[in-house]
């Protein structure tokens, strides 16, 4: 059996429970015994000012996430600007822009149902003005039209083979396969999306695209080979490069 950490039980019985050590309470323990991530215990997260649900079991938004979409929305600020969510899952990245950014409107896209699903009801939950966003069903841009001043990309990456494939169990036994695997080097999706991103960046629009352990080489190669000209990469705040910030002229 697995060892429970002190610190979910207490934040446990903070953050879902008030404090209040209830029947219900002891029941999630044993789901923490388990093994199964203290955020779906709870069934919500919070991300850059906004509550996120997580009842339909999408993938749980990573720190290292929250930490490049709060410097892309400290680049937006009160700018007038269209953004793509593009594999959306719970929807962090979109609702984070629509808390912190009042003028941008956000398109948050999809392929799987559950996570359609899922967004729907943390737009619902966080009650944003309905004429700020839409949701869309989309296996990587088909489904989508129009062009946008920002994509903000965080797809599945993980890698089946080599130094990438290292996943830690609980993820691989909670949280969704489709959000994590991406063929033998971890970059199959990414290869697609940058292959038809600059057909849907406005003039001047740029990529926000973040990615995993050791991929930074070959998606200099892949930008290369697809004809991008001006990009930058970025460490997370564990000094791991995790994203690559792509420029159109």
């Amino acid at each position: 059996m697995l060892k429970m950490n002190q610190r979910d039980k207490n934040w446990l019985l903070r953050d879902k429970y008030h404090g209040i050590e209830t029947p219900a309470f002891f029941a999630d323990l044993e789901r923490l015994v388990k093994g199964e991530p203290l955020d779906y215990v709870i069934g919500w997260r919070e991300f850059l000012g906004v509550k996120i649900d997580l009842s339909e079991r999408p993938l749980i938004p990573r720190e290292e996430t929250e930490f490049w979409v709060r410097q892309v929305v400290g680049e937006i600020g009160q700018r007038q600007v269209k953004i793509l969510d593009i594999f959306s899952g719970s929807g962090c990245i979109g609702l984070a822009v629509l808390k912190n950014c009042p003028k941008a409107k956000v398109t948050l896209a999809d392929v799987e149902d559950h996570c359609l699903r899922q967004i729907k009801k943390n737009l619902r939950l966080n009650r944003f003005d309905p004429t700020r966003f839409s949701v869309k069903k989309a296996d990587i841009f088909s489904g989508l039209s129009g062009r946008f001043d920002l994509i903000l990309a965080n797809p599945p990456y993980v890698a089946k083979q080599g130094r990438g494939s290292k996943v830690q169990r609980t993820t691989l036994r909670w949280e969704p396969a489709s959000a994590l695997w991406a063929g033998a080097d971890g970059l199959d999706i990414i290869r697609s999306f940058l292959a038809s991103a600059k057909k849907y960046l406005a003039p001047k629009g740029q990529i926000w695209l973040e990615f995993g352990v050791g991929q930074k080489t070959k998606i200099a190669r892949i930008l290369k080979a697809e004809n991008y000209s001006q990009w930058r990469f970025a460490r997370d705040q564990f000094g791991r490069w995790r994203l690559v910030v792509v420029s159109t002229d």
